[in-house]
């Protein structure tokens, strides 16, 4: 099954995944996705037949702040003082906090 498949599970029928990203969230390989309404976080094992399993399902309304801690790591602070971090290795982390903070207007 494939990535996108995965998530689309976790979504309203009328969600989408807008923007994903490879990294790692709290010490975890996986993909940070983006939806309309929600921050996901898709954690991924294996090498040839992969383990998925959502580890963070976050709607944009319970997020208290994110915050750049670094060049290549982001913090995701929850509304209820519960915090994540995101770390990606081939990218501005600016650049992940942009497109969360573009939904979050929505």
């Amino acid at each position: 099954m494939a990535l996108t498949e995965f998530a689309q599970k976790s979504l309203q029928r009328d969600d989408k995944v807008r923007k994903t990203y490879s990294g790692k969230m709290d010490g975890s390989y996986g993909h940070l996705m983006i939806s309309e309404q929600k921050l996901l976080f898709v954690k991924e094992e294996g090498f040839i037949r992969k383990n998925r399993s959502v580890t963070l399902n976050l709607l944009f309304e319970k997020v208290g702040e994110i915050k750049p801690t670094s060049r290549y790591e982001l913090n995701i602070v929850e509304s209820d003082g519960s915090k994540h971090s995101f770390v990606v290795d081939n990218i501005p982390i600016t650049v992940v906090e942009k497109s969360i903070r573009e939904m979050l207007k929505r």
